[in-house]
């Protein structure tokens, strides 16, 4: 397994977020993000991969993980996509690969999706994502 991005952060001050669950205070967090162009390898807000997005995010709050998308799809608790609540990680199976985000809610997840793209939310549900979701997992 390759170190997690924690290790290694651009910036460790942390976010302080109000809201009701740490789930609902990680998606603040990544929603704060939205715009942040995508950047292969990226781990900080000068530029997000996936998984660097995901990593990031996580250890605002303390949680250090994997930096691949494949290694998060495997860290926490499995669920059911019926059992998704905001905060937990998403991951698909991609032509390309494997790709990460964070779910927020009502079908939806965010996630820097590829070059020349910035970090946005789209559906789990969508004709793209539907069937390439492998793993949904709650690491809080």
């Amino acid at each position: 397994m390759q170190a997690g991005c924690a290790k290694h952060p651009a910036s460790t001050a942390p976010i302080i977020v109000k809201s009701n669950t740490k789930g609902e205070a990680v998606v603040n967090t990544a929603r704060s993000m939205i715009g942040t162009r995508y950047k292969l390898g990226g781990t900080n807000p000068n530029g997000f991969d996936c998984s660097g997005f995901v990593c990031w995010t996580f250890a605002k709050y303390g949680k250090d993980m994997p930096r691949t998308a494949r290694e998060q799809g495997a860290v926490g608790d499995k669920l059911n996509v019926s059992s998704l609540k905001p905060g937990d990680v998403v991951v698909f199976k991609i032509r390309r690969g494997y790709h990460s985000g964070i779910y927020t809610g009502d079908g939806n997840f965010i996630h820097s999706p590829r070059k020349g793209e910035s970090v946005r939310e789209d559906s789990i549900f969508s004709k793209y994502w539907q069937n390439k979701l492998i793993a949904a997992r709650r690491v809080l």
